[in-house]
């Protein structure tokens, strides 16, 4: 496996590039470097995360196709044993949002 770093990808405006996440699920994102500056003496160098749009899938959901289903049976104002047991497998109840997106958690990540 090969290791980069972001500034190795992302050397001008507007680079771009396409990112898989998970092989299984086919998480696909797409990046691209929309401002690039030099630092004042003693300021912050790390990525900033200027906006996002929704919660995180869960894991090994089986990918847009698993969590379209999710969101179908979210739809649902009952749901059988079966899929009570799968949404309990994602640990989602009726209380989760797809649209919530909360960036002061982001940040703490970041």
């Amino acid at each position: 496996m090969s290791e980069y770093a972001l500034s190795d990808l992302f050397v001008e405006k507007g680079d771009r590039m396409r990112y898989e996440y998970d092989f299984g699920d086919s998480w696909m994102h797409d990046l691209w470097l929309k401002e690039l500056r030099d630092y004042d003496e003693g300021e912050d160098h790390r990525i900033k995360l200027l906006k996002g749009h929704g919660v995180c899938p869960p894991e090994d959901c089986g990918g847009v196709w698993g969590y379209e289903d999710i969101l179908e049976l979210l739809k649902k104002k009952r749901w059988n044993k079966e899929e009570r047991e799968m949404m309990d497998w994602f640990c989602i109840d009726r209380d989760y949002d797809p649209e919530e997106f909360d960036m002061d958690e982001w940040e703490e990540i970041l």
